[in-house]
């Protein structure tokens, strides 16, 4: 993570300062600046989120350290719902059978 900012910084750059040359003047408006200012926005979200992301990141680690030591509840019997369709099992039964 400590890299994307990084690289977006250096696209950002790139393509801006490719704009201004000979070459790049035609494309410049047209798709290397407007590139330019995209990279430099997520270059600055991705900064500003840094420490918000790393915050969030260890907080999950703890809550799955915490649902690792509990020990899981086995249940004896079958869940009444199908999974894929979100229905009770005994609606799926009476459809099909129709």
């Amino acid at each position: 993570m400590k890299k994307l900012p990084n690289i977006f910084l250096i696209i950002s750059v790139t393509a801006f300062l490719t704009g201004f040359t000979e070459a790049g003047s035609d494309l410049g408006w047209g798709i290397l600046k407007p590139l330019s200012a995209i990279f430099f926005i997520l270059f600055f979200m991705t900064n500003l989120m840094a420490k918000e992301m790393v915050a969030f990141d260890q907080e999950q680690h703890s809550h799955l350290g915490s649902a690792d030591r509990k020990s899981p509840v086995a249940t004896s019997h079958p869940t009444k719902y199908s999974p894929r369709e979100g229905r009770k099992h005994s609606e799926l039964t009476t459809t099909a059978s129709r």
